[in-house]
């Protein structure tokens, strides 16, 4: 007898005699998704915003913002007490009196006789700084330089404010879109058992397969409990950076970040260098360091004011005896005994630090412009590879299920391809809003 003829004999005698096998496997249950309980008045609509509106608000409810308006609101406080020091001065001042005079030469019975008047004295002075070398006008223009820097720092940190809720933005969004590409492995996981489960009861099907079918949707729920929980994580994370509570709903529209014209690297430097608030800032500080010298050196120089005063002294009628009074001082310390010297050397030194702080910034700008440049265009490049792979993944996944359908491969290879699939979904997720990303900061670096 042929040998293959008894072989198939025995092998169809074994599939009509012994039933398939069916594992005692459980079904996989699918967790509910985490949420928070909202708060009672939430502060944003529900409509759904783009990230920037987030950026909007997050400028106007943060609260380090605020902190530096505040800072530059003090630094023009600064300003103006410097600028009273050019200004006249006015002083009044009014006194009700009583004199006792004491008669030594009266007496009755041996007692001192004595007279009381009584009387109103005001007194209205004007001072005025005439000559100081511009020691008080030096101080003036340093705190205006520095008022200068501090709204420098307001733009400066409601950019960088804005930065990090674009980048939150598109981290939330990143986190939504990977949830539903693990929803979506787990139906076509889900798919898969009932696909190994049908050709088990068929007879054509072996019961590894559907314990691996199994294996691969717990796998699956597991993954996208992980990642609707990280979806969470970046939705408080965005509040958070919006200044609102981390409870509040917050609808993400589906739109992506503007593309900018290309620029080369040069001209994008260029830009940035000009219109960054830190190069402006730097600017600002070398002023005040310059100024800072003039002060110093005019220490020990000799100043000259103007007052003017008028005094009047009356029992009833206060300007019934009026007096006025000029005086012109002359101040001048002749020696401090190297106090100026000193002061003059650490505002020489300020100023170098000033300098050299300003080309550190410089080198800083140069580097983030580069490095947001390189970021994007690797970002972009990974784009296009990726969602190639998305196509030639789904195809493989198409073709593994009807070639296991047919009894042409085992199911290896239908789990391998599913894997492949998703791998390749997160892939290209990740890409397109590492390009969101990628031009937001850009955008941030060239100070656009």
């Amino acid at each position: 007898m042929n040998p293959l003829i008894f072989l198939a004999a025995i092998s169809a005698c074994l599939q009509t005699q012994t039933p398939p096998i069916k594992p005692n496997l459980q079904e996989v249950p699918i967790p509910p998704a985490i949420t928070l309980e909202g708060p009672e008045k939430v502060e944003i609509s529900n409509a759904p915003i783009t990230a920037d509106e987030a950026a909007r608000i997050a400028v106007a409810k943060s609260p380090v913002v605020e902190g530096v308006r505040q800072d530059a609101n003090a630094a023009a406080g600064r300003t103006r007490q410097s600028r009273a020091g050019l200004n006249p001065s006015m002083s009044l001042s009014s006194a009700a009196t009583q004199l006792k005079a004491i008669d030594e030469s009266a007496t009755t019975s041996g007692n001192r006789v004595g007279s009381l008047t009584q009387g109103i004295q005001s007194s209205l002075t004007v001072r005025l700084l005439v000559l100081d070398f511009n020691h008080a006008r030096d101080l003036m223009r340093q705190a205006t330089s520095f008022e200068d820097s501090a709204i420098r720092n307001i733009t400066r940190a409601e950019s960088d404010t804005a930065l990090l809720a674009k980048l939150a933005f598109y981290t939330f969004a990143q986190n939504t879109q990977l949830v539903l590409v693990n929803e979506a492995n787990v139906k076509s996981r889900q798919a898969q058992v009932d696909l190994a489960q049908a050709r088990l009861d068929s007879g054509l099907g072996a019961p590894a397969d559907l314990v691996q079918a199994n294996t691969n949707l717990a796998d699956a729920v597991q993954s996208l409990n992980i990642a609707r929980n990280a979806a969470l994580t970046s939705r408080i994370s965005l509040a958070q950076t919006m200044g609102i509570d981390p409870r509040t709903p917050i609808n993400l529209a589906d739109t992506h970040e503007a593309q900018a014209a290309e620029q080369p690297l040069s001209k994008l430097v260029e830009t940035a260098l000009s219109q960054r608030p830190e190069i402006h800032q730097a600017d600002d500080l070398i002023a005040a360091a310059k100024y800072g010298i003039g002060i110093a050196r005019t220490t020990d120089r000799p100043s000259l004011s103007l007052s003017a005063g008028l005094s009047a002294r009356g029992e009833e009628d206060p300007f019934r005896g009026a007096t006025g009074l000029a005086t012109l001082t002359l101040s001048w310390p002749i020696s401090d005994g190297g106090l100026t010297t000193g002061r003059v050397q650490e505002a020489k030194a300020n100023l170098r630090i000033a300098q050299a702080a300003r080309r550190q910034t410089e080198l800083t700008v140069i580097q983030d412009v580069s490095a947001s440049l390189v970021q994007l265009q690797s970002a972009q490049q990974r784009v296009g590879i990726a969602q190639a792979e998305v196509k030639n993944a789904e195809e493989s996944v198409r073709l593994s299920e009807g070639r296991y359908q047919a009894g042409l491969v085992t199911f290896i290879e239908v789990t391998a391809a599913q894997a492949a699939l998703v791998v390749a979904q997160t892939n290209a997720t990740n890409a397109v809003f590492a390009v969101d990303q990628a031009r937001a900061t850009l955008r941030r670096a060239v100070a656009d």
